[in-house]
């Protein structure tokens, strides 16, 4: 892959992240006005069930793209890409229709611990919707992952954007007429729309898949489900995360805490990901690259520990500015206990930013047990949070999540640097790491001060 082709690849990552962001606030002030914020909080409850379902995926559908990579670059000559491909569709659509279906008949009882019984019965009308939901997404994200192993990211941006625009559109006009069932017609149409646009792209540029899956092959189904199940192991212990929070918050506060919480977390997950997005286009980079390349491996994983550092505090900075006017555009005001919730979170989400190149060049080796004991040490983190909370005592819950997420971005580090051959990459790139924190600190603790200033 050549260099002019690596930024047009991240530019398009970037462009993709901040629009598709964009739309999502402005679906986000649609459901709210119409729907109401207790409505958004019962949808935000009932899709952690797609975040069971990811981590449940051990298709190897997030990785595809890094198969595709590694036959057309001919590190892997074992493979053959038409059965790789049509092999994970097929075993994605399988195992998510699978868990989709038992979720259906689970989520009933699971939801009662979060949700007042005058809430459940709203709760559980829109299950259905989750299943699907469920199956096509594990698709959609096999199809976006198979682009992106072309190297050609911009495609998949102008996919991804499409898709957010029709969702867009539909919330638009549904929304207002019936309501959250509109909000979860457009959860469905969006990725069925990924999945037609998806696989047109991705067919012009590996034309011999064909305009259908129709392979399944055993040997293909070993070796991408072995890479899943490494994957899906990290994602399930990821599945800790959002779940148990927002069980935790539904049990404490309430739906519209729960609501708070999903717009406060997204304000900064959705800028930091622009970043990530960015990151993301290292990947197949990395799966394409010989062994004896290695000296440019580092260099590029240099240069992206750098970037992530300044975006870093970029991230931090816009986050603490837009929170108040995702504020005024979701809830019509500037809610303090909104921003009370933003400002540690950014504070935790930036700081770990910078360790997320050093994380996916773990992950796209294969070597992911460092990256493992980062999702173990926030999950402890969280559980811990929950339980304090659920005994009396205030604002745990929020401050374990900083914890466990300054605990992450460490262990990431500690562990991958030296196994990856690193410790000179990050001896060149500490004063600016260093730099990015101190600044970080700053621009959060005004922040909170100032946050403190509003709330009187």
């Amino acid at each position: 892959m050549k260099v002019g082709s690596v930024s047009r690849n991240t530019l398009a990552a970037l462009g993709q992240a901040v629009l598709v962001s964009a739309l999502m606030f402005l679906v986000y002030r649609v459901v709210v006005h119409s729907a109401g914020l207790e409505e958004l909080g019962i949808w935000s409850l009932i899709m952690t069930g797609s975040t069971v379902a990811r981590a449940a995926d051990v298709s190897g559908a997030g990785g595809l793209g890094r198969f595709i990579a590694m036959i057309r670059a001919g590190t892997d000559i074992g493979s053959d890409i038409v059965e790789t491909t049509h092999t994970v569709l097929f075993t994605s659509a399988a195992i998510n229709l699978t868990i989709g279906t038992a979720l259906y008949f689970l989520a009933p009882f699971v939801l009662r611990f979060a949700l007042t019984p005058e809430l459940l019965p709203r709760a559980i009308a829109l299950l259905p919707f989750v299943v699907v939901i469920i199956v096509l997404g594990g698709l959609a994200g096999a199809v976006i992952s198979g682009i992106d192993g072309t190297q050609r990211v911009d495609l998949r941006a102008m996919v991804a954007v499409s898709s957010a625009v029709v969702s867009f559109l539909i919330v638009l006009v549904l929304v207002p007429r019936i309501g959250i069932v509109g909000f979860g017609i457009a959860q469905i149409l969006s990725p069925l729309v990924t999945i037609i646009a998806g696989w047109t792209v991705l067919h012009r540029q590996v034309p011999e898949i064909g305009w259908f899956p129709c392979r399944w092959q055993q040997k293909a189904f070993r070796v991408t489900t072995g890479f899943g199940l490494k994957l899906n192991g990290i994602s399930l212990l990821n599945l800790l995360f959002e779940p148990l929070v927002k069980f935790s918050f539904g049990a404490t506060g309430g739906a519209s805490q729960v609501a708070l919480y999903e717009i406060a977390s997204r304000v900064i997950t959705q800028i930091r990901g622009f970043a990530v997005a960015a990151s993301m286009a290292l990947i197949p980079v990395f799966a394409s690259l010989q062994p004896h390349e290695q000296a440019r491996r580092i260099v590029l994983l240099e240069k992206a520990v750098k970037a992530t550092a300044y975006a870093a505090v970029a991230a931090a900075a816009a986050a603490i500015l837009l929170a108040p006017i995702v504020s005024l555009i979701v809830l019509c005001k500037v809610s303090a206990p909104l921003l009370y919730m933003s400002v540690p979170l950014i504070f935790g989400w930036t700081m770990q930013l910078p360790t997320v190149p050093v994380y996916l060049a773990a992950q796209t080796d294969g070597r992911m047990r460092w990256n493992a004991l980062s999702h173990i040490l926030v999950a402890v983190a969280v559980i811990a949070g929950a339980l304090l909370e659920r005994a009396g005592f205030a604002e745990t819950l929020l401050k374990s999540i900083v914890v466990g997420l300054l605990l992450s971005g460490l262990t990431v580090l500690v562990g991958n640097v030296p196994m990856l051959g690193l410790a000179d990459m990050m001896k060149k790139s500490k004063n600016r790491l260093a730099l990015a924190a101190v600044v970080i600190v700053l621009l959060c603790a005004a922040s909170w001060v100032g946050v403190g200033v509003l709330a009187k």
